[in-house]
C-alpha cells in the first residue's frame, strides 16, 4: 500500500514537472517569435 501511494506520488510529480517544462519552452518559443529582433539586442 506504501509503495503504490509513493508511486502516485512520483506520478503527479512527474507530470507536473513535464506540464511546466512544456509551458515554459512554450512560453520562451512564443516570446522569441513575437520579439525576435528585442530578444537579439538584449542578448548580445
Amino acid at each position: 500500500m506504501y509503495f503504490q501511494d509513493y508511486l502516485k506520488y512520483i506520478a503527479i510529480f512527474v507530470a507536473l514537472a513535464a506540464l511546466l517544462l512544456v509551458t515554459t519552452l512554450y512560453l520562451r518559443h512564443r516570446l522569441e517569435t513575437k520579439y525576435r529582433d528585442l530578444s537579439i539586442i538584449f542578448c548580445c
